[in-house]
């Protein structure tokens, strides 16, 4: 009879087997860089070593995830520097290695980041194996990082962090609300900051905003995620149309230049033209709204261009904006063929109704007179031709939107440190 003993021993050596295979499946794939190909230019704040400290106590620091709950728009020249200089009077080897590993993840070093994380993973540390399958996502490797995690929740069980990590890996790979959901609610019940934020972006994802402006009140005495709260707050403000507060919040953030997430959704508030995707090319959110700018002034092609990277990832509101150029160009086969592909990643409907004046660029109404709302299926672009035919009959203007789970809020709390590492530019 085997024992529970050489059972554990079994399962780690599988664990161990994998991560072989792992590192062999990247060399093979060319995923890995070689150290010397690799050049990290450092940006000119940190040359020059600017007074600028951020508000992390490192001691309390495992993952990325515990320095965006003590200084999320900390910029990332900020972190490393006050990282180095805590690092140098660390005697604890065990945290020593983890930080140096967190260091190499800062630097975009991946692959020297992969192998401090990986013995402690395999070993049993969750918070380690969570480090060492986003350092292979960061490779855009997550069906390595899919195959770690799933092997190491059966071998050592598990925790908060094996689901935080297949999270993540749904939210940038792999996008499936049913899945994401089930993930989110494991944290319901959890009397902590991350899981309070955790339920905040599903209330929010789900447009229930007086639910997630209840779980901010909580939150905010906790002085915990302080960055990220005050994006939340300004957006539940906008979608409560409490415009006095949400601009007031926008005018504060937007400030803070450097910081993508911060920046670009308090412009989009205030209505900035002039967003700068030059600057920050990795941003999902942003891409979409320009996206919707050009498909506003008429320019159809660009707008679908401006899209194509983020058709990897079944961006929802991308898929959603991309089915209703279609439409509006009158190619309604292709927009019913990929608003169907957007109702199996995310519930969706479209809401039909009619406008006294008539719009600029159909379907990104917010509001509509005489709402109706249309199953989105086969045949869903037939029945719109049909209510539109109804309304025009009414002598008003008809007018669409495509109502979905937004994960913008989910994709926030893993920030700007987690989107910027995940390429669009990728393969597949």
């Amino acid at each position: 009879m085997v024992s529970a003993l050489e059972n554990k021993d079994e399962k780690l050596m599988n664990l161990l087997k994998l991560k072989q295979a792992i590192a062999k499946d990247l060399a093979k794939s060319g995923k890995v860089i070689k150290r010397e190909e690799r050049r990290i230019e450092l940006p000119k704040e940190l040359k020059q070593r600017k007074i600028e400290v951020s508000n992390v106590d490192f001691s309390k620091v495992e993952t990325l995830r515990d320095i965006d709950m003590q200084d999320y728009d900390a910029p990332d020249y900020v972190v490393i520097r006050d990282l180095e200089k805590y690092l140098q009077r660390e005697m604890d080897v065990l945290h020593s290695t983890m930080l140096k590993g967190l260091l190499k993840l800062l630097q975009l070093d991946y692959e020297s980041a992969s192998r401090l994380f990986e013995d402690m993973a395999v070993g049993g540390n969750s918070k380690a194996a969570y480090n060492y399958a986003e350092s292979l996502m960061f490779m855009n490797y997550s069906k390595g990082a899919v195959s770690f995690i799933s092997q190491f929740s059966k071998t050592v069980g598990a925790d908060v962090y094996t689901y935080l990590s297949i999270l993540e890996v749904m939210t940038y790979f792999s996008i499936s609300w049913d899945k994401m959901e089930k993930i989110l609610e494991v944290f319901a019940n959890r009397d902590t900051p991350m899981a309070g934020v955790l339920r905040m972006a599903r209330s929010m994802a789900l447009g229930k905003y007086e639910e997630a402006k209840n779980d901010y009140s909580k939150l905010v005495r906790s002085g915990k995620y302080k960055g990220l709260l005050d994006i939340y707050s300004m957006m539940i403000y906008d979608r409560l149309d409490d415009k006095e507060r949400a601009t007031q919040l926008a005018k504060i953030l937007i400030n803070k230049k450097q910081h993508c997430c911060s920046f670009v959704h308090s412009s989009t508030i205030l209505g900035n033209q002039n967003l700068p995707l030059d600057k920050f090319p990795h941003c999902r959110f942003l891409r979409v709204e320009i996206a919707k700018k050009k498909y506003m002034m008429g320019a159809m092609n660009e707008a679908m261009k401006t899209l194509e990277p983020l058709m990897k990832e079944n961006d929802p509101s991308a898929l959603a904006l991309l089915g209703t150029i279609h439409f509006s160009t009158g190619d309604h086969d292709e927009a019913e063929r990929v608003w169907m592909k957007l109702s199996e990643t995310v519930p969706t409907r479209i809401i039909v109704g009619s406008t006294r004046m008539r719009s600029r660029a159909n379907g990104l109404a917010k509001k509509l007179l005489n709402e109706k709302m249309l199953v989105v299926e086969e045949g869903v672009t037939t029945k719109m031709e049909e209510e539109f035919r109804k309304i025009l009959r009414d002598g008003m203007n008809p007018d669409f939107r495509v109502d979905h789970v937004d994960i913008e809020p989910v994709r926030l709390f893993f920030g700007e440190r987690t989107c910027k590492r995940i390429s669009l530019e990728r393969e597949g």
